[in-house]
């Protein structure tokens, strides 16, 4: 009577060994959405292939394209974002605009006072050459003083060198203290 009732159902005992499978199937990766086992691929030659008009190998293309596409511009994006990076860390690391100002204030007055202090400071600010030298140039700033010493010599250089045209063998002590004063 187990086996009527079994035949009334559809199912024998043979068959219900393979309905037990197949609901253990329908958990497991291989199965389909259905439940149903996936086949495996066929090797695709030109009778299984479908043609190049089709409207599935056209979306397929078309999608393939997109693809690379995207990631073209992902590939750019992410080195635009690798650069932008980069520019913020050197831009972080510059002085800024209000240092900057503040630095060249600083610069302005000292200049400023440099000038009204006179001397051959002053005289140095206001010539041409020497600060074009000094700023504008890699010169080497020993040169660059050496050079200012031998155009411009001080007074103490010069009352030392105008008593040698003299004729007088021997300069007084006194006389290069006067020289250095002035």
């Amino acid at each position: 009577m187990a086996t009527d009732a079994g035949q009334q159902n559809g199912s024998t005992e043979e068959t219900s060994g393979q309905e037990q499978q197949g609901q253990q199937a329908a958990g497991t990766p291989e199965a389909g959405a259905n439940g149903e086992q996936q086949q495996a691929t066929t090797p695709v030659d030109d009778s299984t292939q479908l043609p190049d008009t089709h409207p599935l190998v056209k979306t397929l293309a078309k999608q393939k394209q997109d693809l690379a596409a995207a990631k073209t511009a992902l590939a750019e994006a992410n080195a635009k974002a690798a650069k932008a990076t980069q520019l913020e860390e050197e831009l972080g690391k510059r002085p800024t605009t209000e240092a900057l100002e503040t630095l060249q204030t600083r610069y302005d007055r000292l200049e400023a006072f440099l000038s009204k202090a006179g001397g051959p400071l002053a005289k140095a600010l206001d010539s041409r050459t020497f600060t074009q030298k000094l700023f504008e140039t890699e010169d080497d700033i020993d040169g660059i003083v050496k050079d200012w010493h031998a155009a411009n010599p001080s007074e103490t250089s010069v009352a030392l060198s105008s008593q040698g045209g003299t004729g007088k063998q021997k300069v007084s002590f006194n006389e290069i203290v006067r020289a250095a004063a002035r």
